[in-house]
């Protein structure tokens, strides 16, 4: 016991907390080599920082986190020479003629061809030329129409030849629309997309304006949606082969083999009308339309909160308050809105509210109370369902919509159009 006390026979600094320390620091050394056996460089590093937070000094671990930065540079040589060649080759391809595409009776596919191959060369065209970046705020149609023109010309990958490169976009000027339907010339887009085919850019801007575009040999056009067309659209269906026999026998009572008189008139009789029978198209869409809008608006009204007229009237210019108008533009420019409010397209919403989106608004990451409005409460019910299950909140929904606002005699803003 003498000699336990004397520190020439017994080391005093070796306490049981030191031993184990030492085990510890034994095991994290093991485990991250194996991380590094294994190539898991991050774990590897935290495995040895672990045993420098437990000894300071310790020169196996500094030695395997130079073992990691040593693989990680080997890595990021390899990472770069790659990203080298890949470059190099983008460069390569830029040099390369682009070859004229042929038809099938091997004439230039962009040379005065029939019509369906010149609309085929146009449609190709815009699915393949890529733009990479569409800005708008709130440009006018032309204005966008104008800027698509100019940048299919600069992306162009098909024509070497300047007078043939890019795509013919049109308006067909001085279309009459509905009654109260604003002029195209008034429609404003504000539009944010980047690595977008023409093709997409195009739709979004005829869309965003109330219209619609249709592929001609030489062009392509765009008109109001209400203008008809002599295009034909086809849809086809998959249906089972005696869908229609099977949807037309309905289960009557009695069954059996027994068949009812075409000719009765029913009454005393005890006999049966001829039913008619029903069209193809009739008997599809009632098997595939379940739920129809008022099951989705009574679910919706029965998920959400709504403000009455009253309230919402006290706190439309409260700080706290954000009211969103989810009606179409052409809307707001025909009645106005409720003043202050923010107009966000019914088809944006989701992309406008979720942060990840890259079209996310500033304005729906605050700490506020929403409340979204329409014309007649309906769309604003499935929006305000939909922002609700999103996670905003709190999020209300105005009863009877913008109609019952007026109807009420409440302040409304007129809507200011671009100069």
């Amino acid at each position: 016991m003498i000699r336990l006390q004397d520190p020439e026979w017994y080391n005093h600094a070796l306490t049981p907390e030191h031993v184990q320390n030492v085990g510890e620091v034994d095991r994290l050394l093991k485990v991250a080599q194996g991380y590094f056996s294994l190539g898991d460089f991050d774990n590897a590093e935290k495995q040895y920082d672990a045993v420098l937070r437990i000894d300071r000094y310790n020169t196996a671990a500094r030695r395997g986190q130079e073992e990691v930065e040593k693989a990680r540079r080997d890595y990021l040589k390899s990472a770069r020479s790659h990203t080298r060649g890949r470059l190099m080759r983008q460069v390569d391809e830029a040099w390369e003629t682009q070859v004229p595409l042929l038809s099938v009776e091997g004439r230039d596919i962009g040379g005065g061809g029939d019509d369906s191959t010149g609309r085929e060369y146009i449609a190709r065209k815009l699915r393949e030329t890529i733009l990479p970046t569409v800005l708008f705020d709130e440009a006018t149609v032309d204005e966008a129409i104008e800027f698509l023109r100019q940048k299919s010309k600069e992306h162009d990958p098909f024509e070497t030849n300047e007078a043939e490169k890019g795509v013919n976009i049109v308006r067909r000027q001085n279309a009459a629309g509905p009654d109260g339907a604003a002029p195209v010339e008034e429609q404003t887009i504000s539009l944010r997309l980047t690595n977008v085919p023409l093709a997409e850019a195009l739709r979004y801007v005829a869309e965003g304006s109330g219209m619609k575009y249709k592929i001609e040999p030489y062009t392509v056009v765009i008109v109001p949606l209400w203008q008809g067309t002599t295009d034909l659209y086809t849809r086809t269906f998959r249906v089972p082969p005696d869908f229609l026999s099977s949807a037309s026998e309905g289960g009557g009572a009695g069954g059996g083999d027994v068949v009812d008189d075409p000719f009765a008139t029913g009454g005393d009789g005890g006999g049966t009308s001829l039913s008619p029978r029903k069209t193809a198209k009739e008997i599809h869409m009632a098997q595939i339309i379940k739920n129809g809008i008022r099951d989705l608006l009574d679910k919706a009204n029965a998920e959400v909160k709504m403000l009455s007229i009253s309230e919402a009237g006290a706190v439309f210019d409260k700080e706290g308050y954000v009211f969103v108008d989810l009606r179409d533009i052409r809307e707001i420019q025909r009645s106005g809105k409720i003043p202050g409010a923010f107009s966000c397209p019914r088809g944006m919403l989701e992309f406008w509210i979720d942060p990840q989106s890259p079209y996310h608004k500033d304005i729906f990451n605050q700490d506020k109370t929403y409340v979204f409005y329409c014309a007649s409460a309906w769309r604003s019910a499935l929006s305000t369902q939909t922002a609700q299950n999103m996670g905003l909140s709190p999020v209300f929904h105005l009863d009877g919509g913008f109609n019952a606002w007026s109807e009420a005699g409440l302040p409304i803003e007129e809507h200011s159009k671009k100069p």
